[in-house]
């Protein structure tokens, strides 16, 4: 995940620096061109839907700034109700739509803006997979990418399943912490968050969160403000996700 950008921070530069960062560094510079002459660079607002729950959605996707989700929805037959599930949160650098790129299916799920606003850029999957005919060192790092995302669902799936909500939501606030291990102000992202998306993450309600967040300040993990939590213990955090 790549650090926060300014809003100063042109779409166009943003895009460049994301590409040197990420699988894309494998590229040349004619490459380069290329993808960025093919890239659409997009912007949403909160709720903002990119693409539907099992569309078709014939891109590549980079977030540039700000957070994009990916929700699936299904009804639970015992409550006789939607309800939906946190498959991923994709940050600045991150890919999204790499799965649907590779097989050429439908989306795993809705992907939706969750932070005030975000800028993302769209590369035609043709383009992508071209690309990827003609530089084995891109293909690999696209398939690498796939492979961590759908290990990174296994374990969201089986921490839903197996481990207390303590240890979910602690993970669920971790890409927030800074890297070092003692208290450090959050992430600015984690203050676009409205609890109900951090519930979501984690798995449950907005007020079992609240109350778990409340736990984990008693613990001394993180430390609130004005009700918002502005600082963030990786060290303390990575006790509870490893419980």
């Amino acid at each position: 995940m790549l650090g926060s950008s300014t809003r100063e921070e042109s779409a166009e530069d943003r895009l460049l620096a994301v590409l040197k960062q990420t699988a894309f560094k494998h590229c040349t510079e004619e490459e380069i061109v290329r993808i960025r002459s093919a890239m659409l660079i997009k912007s949403g607002r909160r709720r903002d839907i990119l693409v539907e729950q099992d569309e078709a959605f014939p891109y590549f996707g980079i977030v540039l700034d700000g957070v994009i989700a990916m929700s699936v929805s299904g009804v639970v037959s015992s409550q006789r109700q939607n309800r939906s599930m946190r498959l991923y949160e994709a940050f600045p650098g991150d890919m999204f739509g790499v799965v649907a790129v590779l097989d050429d299916a439908r989306t795993l799920g809705r992907a939706t803006v969750i932070t005030r606003t975000a800028r993302y850029a769209l590369l035609p999957r043709e383009v992508m997979l071209d690309l990827c005919n003609e530089n084995r060192e891109l293909f690999a790092a696209l398939a690498r990418a796939a492979a961590l995302r759908s290990r990174e669902l296994v374990r969201r799936l089986t921490a839903q399943a197996t481990e207390p909500i303590i240890s979910r939501v602690a993970a669920a606030l971790l890409p927030y912490a800074d890297e070092d291990d003692a208290m450090a102000p959050a992430k600015s992202y984690l203050a676009e968050l409205t609890q109900a998306e951090l519930a979501a993450t984690a798995g449950t309600v907005k007020e079992v969160a609240a109350r778990t967040i409340a736990q984990l300040e008693r613990a001394g993990a993180l430390k609130r403000e004005r009700g918002h939590i502005r600082y963030l213990c990786r060290a303390k955090l990575h006790e509870f996700t490893s419980m």
